[in-house]
């Protein structure tokens, strides 16, 4: 056989090799979009409020457990909070799951997280339910988790303070607002952070003058579109205009972080949207 007639013989149509490395590259999307391993997302805040005491203090950032298992004893998730050294850890609810409420998947997470940090919670509308409330109050006592219940603390360093404040789950606009105005009015000097479980009613927190809140419960929207944004709501419809579905927001001086959680929901997989551990370290701007 001739060299030309071999040459013949495997050359490719321009149109199949087109067509073969759009089928590869749509695998390789869908690979890339499956992918579900957990992931360490890392914020930055710096305000004038924030003390040189604080400059380079660390929060952890967890949400929206719904009871999974991150490895054996949940040690995937232990083992990036240890990596970061936080000096606080937040849990912003949802760690259990209302409707197949395994606490040993709780329980695990905080004797893991317990040996790390101090440790703060909010609930979320799981932790609310009449299924899962006096357990997990049960678990918080056990395991020594602050339970901010519309209370908060101050955090000191070297004379200097944070305040951190949680507000328990509501499930309306005008229910949040009214418990947002009970809120600890804070200095000017004072640098405020809040913990609240759902994202969505930022715009009910923004103008509490907190430096920067902390919450989950919209799951990254589930099925993310590159450079868009999360489709599908926390109810399971598909919604194109959501607000605040993840990742970072400032309105009014506040800056929300948006956790975009662990679990999947609504049988649904999660799209463009690892699982996440959040961490935000707070600077000193001069």
């Amino acid at each position: 056989m001739s060299s030309k007639t071999a040459e013949k013989k495997y050359r490719i149509p321009v149109g199949i090799l087109i067509i073969l490395l759009i089928l590869a590259a749509l695998l390789i999307l869908t690979g890339v979009g499956l992918y579900d391993g957990l992931k360490t997302t890392r914020y930055s805040i710096s305000d004038t409020r924030i003390s040189a005491d604080f400059d380079g203090f660390k929060i952890a950032h967890i949400s929206d457990l719904h009871s999974l298992w991150f490895g054996e004893g949940q040690s995937e998730i232990i083992e990036a909070v240890a990596a970061e050294k936080p000096d606080i850890i937040v849990l912003t609810g949802d760690i259990v799951d209302a409707y197949r409420p395994d606490f040993q998947s709780v329980a695990a997470l905080f004797d893991g997280l317990n040996d790390l940090a101090p440790v703060y919670a909010v609930q979320g509308n799981h932790e609310d339910h009449t299924r899962t409330y006096k357990e997990m109050n049960i678990l918080y006592e056990e395991y020594g988790i602050v339970y901010l219940n519309d209370s908060g603390v101050s955090i000191s360093r070297n004379g200097s303070a944070i305040y951190l404040y949680g507000l328990r789950d509501r499930e309306t606009a005008s229910g949040l607002a009214r418990a947002a105005e009970k809120a600890p009015a804070l200095g000017g000097d004072t640098y405020g952070i809040l913990l609240y479980h759902r994202s969505d009613m930022f715009d009910q927190l923004k103008d509490l003058e907190y430096g920067l809140v902390l919450s989950g419960h919209m799951h990254g929207g589930l099925i993310r579109i590159p450079f868009f944004g999360g489709i599908i709501t926390p109810k399971g419809y598909i919604d194109f205009g959501q607000k605040y579905d993840g990742g970072k927001y400032t309105v009014n001086g506040t800056t929300l972080i948006s956790n975009r959680g662990l679990a999947p929901k609504h049988n649904m997989p999660r799209i463009f949207n690892r699982p996440e551990v959040v961490f935000v370290t707070l600077h000193c701007e001069t």
